[in-house]
Formats: structure tokens, C-alpha cells, sequence
């Protein structure tokens, strides 16, 4: 019998998971509600105010959405469209009194879709997705505390002013935390949406 050389090959069937079923397309339903839980995400990051005194916890209020619109909708390039929905919603917002979003939160907003994409393209254990997803949310996170230690040296961005550059090593992995925490809350939304590789068999 011929083996199965692929990557997989030394997993079985039952351990080999995909978030995003091979061969679909974005439908109109699907765009819709991608744009939606996007638009949502940007409105809980403007207008939901968190007492929290941990940097990089902004994160979390876009979290929601964005996973639940993915393991919805996982698509290919479902996470773009819903990091422009969330980019033209921030756009609105900033053009009326509804809310406020600074420039290290708006990067996390748009980059967190795509991230989370990322995370979930190809088969994979459940073990290694939920390491995949950290990994997606830390990177974006660290994005943005790169993009804030910039905006606040340089006086574009209010929102902890020489304290926070001062304290940027705490900071840096107050964010980096938050960010990996954020990515395994998410696999833990996407990944019950999954379904088993039955196409992979034993030799």
C-alpha cells in the first residue's frame, strides 16, 4: 500500500483539525456578517470604557466579535474583511462625537482579524492551534505597543504620556501578555467550529 507522505502523515484522522474548510468562498452572507461583527468591534473598542490600569487590555474589548465572526464565516480572507469593516467603522466614528480610538488600539483593531486568519489556515492538532493564536495575538499586540511607544514620544497619542515610555519594559509585556491571552481566548471560541481531517489515511 502506498504511503501517505504528506506533513500530517504521523497524526491520525481524529487529532488533525481545520478552521477553515478547503475549497469555500466568501458568500454575500458571509461578507455581511464579517463587515458586521467588524463594525462591532471597532464601536466596543470606541465606546466601551475599561477601568483597567493593564497596558495592552484594549485588546480584549474587540475580541468578541472578531472571533465569533470568524468561527462563523471562516473564509478565505474572512479575516480582511472583517478588519475593514472594523476600519471603516473607525472611520465614521472619528468623523462624529461617538467615540475615540487611538492609533495603537485602531492597529490592534484592523490587524487582529488578519492575525487570527492566519492562525487558523491549514490542518493542525488543537494543541498547536491554541499556539498559533497566541502566537497571533501577541504579535499584534506587540504592534501596537511598538506603534504607542511611537505616537507617545512624539506627542500623537495621549493615554499615559512620559509615564508609560518611561515604564515601556513593564508595558512592553503587560502587552505581549495581554495579546497572547486574547489569541487563546479566541482559539477557544473558533476551535469548538472546527472539523476533523476524515480525508487523511492511515497507511
Amino acid at each position: 500500500m502506498t504511503q501517505h507522505t504528506n506533513s500530517h502523515a504521523e497524526f491520525s484522522p481524529s487529532e488533525l483539525v481545520n478552521l477553515r474548510p478547503p475549497g469555500t468562498k466568501l458568500s454575500s452572507a458571509d461578507l455581511a456578517w464579517l463587515m458586521a461583527a467588524g463594525a462591532l468591534a471597532a464601536l466596543a473598542v470606541a465606546l466601551i470604557h475599561m477601568s483597567l490600569r493593564i497596558p495592552g487590555h484594549a485588546i480584549f474589548k474587540p475580541l468578541l466579535p472578531i472571533a465569533i465572526g470568524l468561527a462563523r464565516a471562516p473564509r478565505h480572507a474572512s479575516g480582511w474583511v472583517a478588519g475593514l469593516g472594523a476600519a471603516a467603522t473607525s472611520g465614521v466614528l472619528l468623523l462624529g462625537p461617538w467615540g475615540h480610538i487611538q492609533v495603537s488600539t485602531f492597529i490592534s483593531l484592523v490587524l487582529l482579524g488578519p492575525a487570527f486568519e492566519w492562525a487558523a489556515q491549514g490542518w493542525h492538532t488543537k494543541g498547536l492551534l491554541y499556539i498559533r493564536f497566541a502566537l497571533a495575538g501577541l504579535a499584534t499586540n506587540g504592534i501596537a505597543v511598538l506603534v504607542k511607544l511611537t505616537t507617545v514620544s512624539f506627542g500623537f497619542e495621549a493615554g499615559g504620556g512620559r509615564g508609560f515610555a518611561a515604564l515601556w519594559p513593564v508595558s512592553l509585556f503587560s502587552f505581549l501578555a495581554c495579546g497572547a491571552v486574547a489569541g487563546l481566548l479566541a482559539a477557544a471560541i473558533c476551535i469548538p467550529h472546527s472539523r476533523r481531517d476524515d480525508s487523511i489515511h492511515q497507511p
